[in-house]
């Protein structure tokens, strides 16, 4: 089974105004690459800007569901 999780950044459009944000997995590096600010004065490191419970969308690490 697929270990879902939550997006509570309030900035992040993954979810509505009202919903959190649902998403299985991870960020990948690749994403990381493309989505990191133009401040490319650091490479993206596992487990902070991608990797499992990182929000796809927005990089905020997120929280398991029904947890």
């Amino acid at each position: 089974m697929t270990q879902e999780y939550e997006c509570h950044n309030p900035e992040c459009d993954l979810g509505g105004t009202a919903d959190v944000g649902q998403f299985t997995g991870g960020r990948t590096e690749e994403i990381a690459w493309l989505r990191k600010p133009l401040d490319h004065s650091r490479e993206p490191k596992e487990g902070v800007d991608f990797g499992e419970g990182i929000c796809p969308n927005c990089g905020v690490k997120g929280k398991k569901a029904g947890v």
